[in-house]
C-alpha cells in the first residue's frame, strides 16, 4: 500500500501486508521499516501480534484472549517506552460488556515498567484507559498502538 501527498510525491510511504491462506494478515511491513508479524486462533481470532524495529528491537506486542462468546477478555501488552529506551511498559487490559447494551469496557492497572537500564529520571504512568468502541472480532487489528505511530 502507498500513502502519497499527491501524484507528484516522490517520497511517498509504502507498506506492504502478507496473508495467510484464510485471508489472515500475517505480516506488515510499515513504512518506518518495522515489521509485524500476526498468528490467528483457529477460528481466525487475533491471539499475537509483534512489532519489531528493523534491527530486531521489539516495539509492541499484544497477547489477545477472548471470553466463550468470542468477546475480546484480555489484551496483555508490552510496549517499547518511549521515556526510557531499553525498557518497556507491561499492561493488561481486561474488557468486560454492559449486559443491557453489550457496549464493552477496558480497564487497566497502571504501567508497569520492566527491564529499564538504571537512570536517574523517573518513568511515567499511564492514566486509565477506557474505549467506548466495540472490538472487533474478525480483523487484524490496525498498527499497536506504539510511540512510533
Amino acid at each position: 500500500m502507498t500513502n502519497a501527498k499527491s501524484a507528484a510525491d516522490t517520497n511517498p510511504k509504502v507498506a506492504a501486508y502478507t496473508y495467510t491462506p484464510k485471508a489472515e494478515r500475517e505480516t506488515e511491513t510499515k513504512a518506518n521499516g518495522n515489521t509485524v508479524t500476526y498468528d490467528y486462533f483457529l477460528d481466525s481470532l487475533l491471539r499475537h501480534s509483534l512489532e519489531r524495529k528493523s534491527n530486531g528491537t521489539v516495539v509492541a506486542e499484544h497477547t489477545i484472549g477472548y471470553q466463550g462468546n468470542l468477546n475480546r477478555a484480555s489484551d496483555q501488552a508490552k510496549l517499547r517506552n518511549a521515556d526510557n529506551p531499553g525498557a518497556y511498559l507491561e499492561n493488561t487490559y481486561a474488557y468486560t460488556y454492559d449486559p443491557g447494551t453489550g457496549s464493552p469496557r477496558r480497564s487497566k492497572p497502571p504501567s508497569v515498567a520492566v527491564a529499564a537500564p538504571p537512570k536517574p529520571k523517573p518513568t511515567s504512568t499511564t492514566p486509565t484507559a477506557t474505549s467506548t468502541t466495540r472490538p472487533s472480532r474478525t480483523s487484524a487489528p490496525s498498527s499497536p498502538s506504539t510511540a512510533t505511530g
